[in-house]
């Protein structure tokens, strides 16, 4: 399990706390062994089209064809599954924390998202375009706008967005709105105080900005590459 520099960045030590609890109810809850099995099943059709060529076996051909159709089954099968254990690892969460921690962390979790597209990836975005110099890279954006990213009505509004928005058809994960639903709320729940930065407790503050450093050279190397391609 890995937790990404920006979302400690922006939530707080409860809201991670929540989004840990959540992923250890995956492990308590054995949601990898489906994925495991399905792991298996695609290497070992790998392995059949390797010693059958579709494109130079009958035998390959009719073992593609097969495999095509249930290999789409397979996946509409387990973007249902994964809906479905996401909404159990919520409640398998809730059941440690309480629903309201657990829901306080989805309002968060949805409005940060929302608040990083707005004010660092679309503005980011928008400035490669056309770029001849790599622009100022993702976290020193985020550490320049960490207020705004956190303020609590701008992110309990960005949130309240993502209560109307439908479930991606291809998606992994159920809506905003039926994870809420699922922990009993048929409305946007009101939310404590924001703490203080996750990462000025996990992480001390020369690591931090070792590790935001390091990042933003390696993106900011990647990004001159594109830009000079363009």
């Amino acid at each position: 399990m890995t937790v990404g520099l920006p979302l400690l960045m922006i939530l707080d030590e409860r809201a991670l706390r929540a989004v840990v609890a959540h992923e250890v109810a995956h492990a308590q809850l054995r949601h990898t062994s489906g994925g495991a099995n399905l792991f298996d099943f695609l290497s070992a059709s790998e392995n059949v089209l390797h010693y059958a060529n579709p494109d130079r076996t009958i035998t390959g051909r009719i073992a593609h064809a097969l495999l095509h159709s249930m290999l789409e089954w397979l996946t509409r099968e387990h973007r249902a599954l994964s809906r479905e254990n996401e909404l159990c690892a919520d409640a398998r969460a809730a059941e440690q924390l309480g629903c309201g921690e657990m829901a306080r962390a989805l309002l968060l979790m949805e409005g940060a998202t929302t608040r990083l597209s707005e004010l660092v990836f679309a503005p980011l975005e928008k400035e490669m375009l056309g770029a001849i110099n790599a622009p100022e890279p993702p976290l020193r954006r985020m550490s320049r706008s960490l207020d705004d990213l956190r303020a609590p009505e701008a992110l309990a509004a960005a949130a309240a967005t993502g209560l109307v928005k439908n479930e991606e058809p291809d998606g992994t994960h159920p809506s905003f709105a039926k994870r809420l639903a699922n922990l009993g709320y048929t409305a946007l729940p009101l939310i404590d105080a924001i703490d203080s930065p996750a990462i000025d407790r996990v992480l001390s503050n020369e690591f931090a900005r070792e590790l935001s450093t390091r990042f933003d050279n390696e993106w900011r190397r990647s990004a001159q590459m594109l830009v000079g391609i363009g």
